[in-house]
């Protein structure tokens, strides 16, 4: 647990750093093994088994309710969908079966990011990436402070998803008629 708090407040000490000089994901696990008075490998053992890998099997009971439906629809649509996230997505877009629809995925540890939000640094890489201009792209998140945030400093819109919001409502919010058949 010492591990867990240690680098969950690393996390938060990088945030809004332009970029720490180096590896991001490195740089958070030296300083919550300084923190804790543990081993950077201790550290990086422990986060794989506790935030990457065993939470996984949960996901699924914690899925916004109609995602894959709207993934869906904006997939019928033709519209780009990229995920970008503080921590490390691939296996939790998979966890959540739902890693098909994203034609790009970015994490703050990614080499050409190396920053967290609120900065727009991933979300601009990732709009790249899928060649779409700021002002048309709306980012999604659950977090106003920081994904709202993000969204503003790289010149896109951004909508909120909070307790109790379906992505049938996020659809209708968005003008894009929900499909019958889903």
């Amino acid at each position: 647990m010492r591990a867990i708090h240690a680098y969950r407040l690393a996390h938060e000490s990088l945030r809004g750093l332009a970029g720490p000089g180096g590896d991001l994901a490195e740089t958070q696990i030296d300083l919550a093994a300084a923190s804790a008075g543990l081993g950077a490998d201790a550290v990086r053992t422990v986060v794989e088994q506790w935030m990457e890998k065993e939470p996984l099997d949960l996901l699924p009971g914690a899925i916004v309710p109609d995602l894959r439906g709207f993934l869906e629809a904006a997939r019928r649509r033709s519209l780009r969908i990229g995920a970008v996230s503080d921590y490390p997505p691939h296996a939790k877009l998979s966890a959540l079966g739902v890693r098909e629809y994203f034609e790009v995925v970015v994490c703050a540890q990614d080499r050409a990011v190396q920053e967290l939000k609120p900065s727009p640094a991933g979300l601009l890489f990732a709009l790249r990436q899928l060649r779409v201009d700021p002002a048309n792209a709306v980012y999604i998140g659950d977090r106003p402070e920081l994904d709202g945030e993000a969204a503003k400093r790289a010149g896109m819109s951004a909508m909120i998803v909070g307790l109790g919001d379906s992505y049938r409502d996020i659809s209708k919010r968005l003008g894009m008629p929900f499909p019958k058949d889903l």
